[in-house]
């Protein structure tokens, strides 16, 4: 009972500190008046946006006691004493919260991981013009109507009013246009747009020149994100209005501050680990007078595509489910929250993948760009079991999300299914046992919401 409620608080924690809502404001790109651009233009300007980069420190920094509760206030705005960016515990981690045990930072906030040189330096990373799926959900009815012109407005009166950080000011960009995406977060705003029914994403590589040019389909209103592609976690959050007369996007935003005049220029890397940004995250709402003949191959050929790349890149690696699933057996785990991350960390790894972000979100996302598999929405029972759909294996991985929230609650590894076709994993908890069928928690350890469905990640084995 001790270890799951200290679960349900870590659980809390992680859906707290996910990229770029967390990062502090630069105010070296400000620009001049707001532009009055047509909504209905897909073009952007070039111009010299300057970045997120961030120092780190290495003496121990003093840090006010404060809750997570208190790092946004409701409004979105930073009360004065986060600007030096600290945790609640008082660690100074550079630009993302996270918990004390994660591996990746000391707690000085100095990045210590030698893995990222494995990874992206030392041929594990290959060019891919293949297309892929990165995941389906099935086809779903909105409940919420974006209109954009009053998002746009919005952002155009606002994009340098106040100390905002960029999450939280697209979240209010997107209530004034009717809807309830809130999250803090980039990632976690990523997820609640993915989970929205209101469109689709796709990963688009990032131009030599740090400009963004955006496919046919891009309509003013969509929204943009760069992605970090070691870490997992989005970092910088956009409001696409055009491109300008060289078809490179032009963005409203906050922190890289962008009135929509000129091109936005992406950062060359994650102003965390260093890594070398290659993607950014397209968000594309579904409008009146859109060409579906423009859309991704993949989404033309199945309305059940959520997320999809068209070219980039992979992980050179193959899983090895044998191994993966043997340290499994051998090491059977409360799934939630920081533990879940942990074990599914060390699962992964003993299967062959590297892995880098021991955080249960950052691990979706890891997975989702590696293009070792597809993720897949599948739907909670009235009973609050899985049916376990006929292509998933053991040794595939399950993350439990709020939509609500946007964020990741936990994280398993798939043992198969019982005599019902329900799903059982390895897992174990007061409710649980990796023998029986899986139970989903009836309410979100964070909110109120009902999770209705989980997130089913598959390997292509041999590919």
């Amino acid at each position: 009972m001790k270890k799951r409620i200290l679960s349900a608080i870590l659980a809390f924690s992680i859906l707290s500190l996910t990229a770029c809502g967390t990062t502090s404001e630069s105010s070296s790109g400000s620009s001049t008046n707001s532009g009055t651009s047509s909504s209905t233009s897909s073009g952007n300007s070039s111009g010299t946006s300057e970045g997120g980069s961030s120092s780190t420190e290495s003496e121990i920094i003093d840090a006010p006691e404060i809750s997570y509760g208190e790092i946004v206030g409701p409004d979105g705005f930073i009360p004065d004493y986060t600007q030096n960016r600290y945790t609640a515990d008082g660690y100074y981690i550079g630009n993302h919260f996270v918990e004390n045990s994660n591996e990746i930072y000391n707690n000085n906030g100095i990045y210590t991981d030698y893995n990222r040189d494995y990874i992206f330096e030392n041929n594990l990373v290959k060019l891919t013009d293949k297309p892929s799926v990165m995941w389906y959900a099935p086809s779903k009815t909105p409940t919420e109507t974006y209109d954009i012109e009053s998002s746009i407005a919005w952002a155009r009166a606002n994009w340098d009013v106040g100390i905002m950080l960029c999450a939280p000011f697209i979240a209010k960009c997107m209530e004034a246009g009717g809807l309830s995406a809130n999250s803090t977060s980039s990632t976690g705003l990523c997820l609640q747009l993915l989970s929205s029914g209101l469109g689709f994403g796709e990963f688009l590589p990032i131009n030599e020149d740090q400009t963004v040019t955006l496919p046919d389909y891009a309509r003013p209103g969509d929204v943009v994100q760069t992605f970090c592609p070691y870490e997992g976690l989005m970092l910088h959050s956009l409001l696409y209005v055009g491109d300008d007369e060289n078809g490179h996007m032009r963005v409203i935003c906050r922190n890289m501050r962008n009135n929509g005049q000129y091109a936005f220029i992406t950062d060359e890397e994650c102003y965390d680990c260093y890594t070398d940004l290659k993607e950014v995250f397209l968000f594309h709402f579904y409008q009146d007078g859109d060409d579906p003949s423009k859309f991704p191959a993949a989404v033309q050929n199945d309305s059940n595509v959520l997320l999809c790349r068209s070219n980039s890149w992979k992980l050179d690696e193959k899983y090895d489910r044998a191994k993966a699933v043997e340290y499994a057996k051998n090491h059977v785990e409360d799934g939630i929250g920081s533990y879940g991350a942990q074990h599914l960390s060390k699962c992964l790894t003993a299967g062959g993948i590297s892995v880098s972000f021991p955080n249960n979100t950052s691990l979706l996302f890891q997975l989702l760009s590696s293009g070792l598999g597809s993720a897949h929405s599948v739907k909670i029972n009235s009973d609050r079991t899985v049916t376990l759909p006929k292509y998933a294996k053991e040794g595939d991985v399950v993350f439990m999300w709020c939509q609500d929230e946007g964020g990741i609650l936990g994280s398993f590894i798939v043992k198969g299914a019982d005599k019902n076709g329900r799903m059982v994993l390895y897992s174990k908890d007061m409710v649980n046992d990796e023998t029986k069928a899986y139970r989903v928690d009836k309410e979100c350890l964070v909110c109120t919401g009902e999770p209705s469905e989980i997130i089913l990640y598959c390997f292509n084995d041999g590919e």
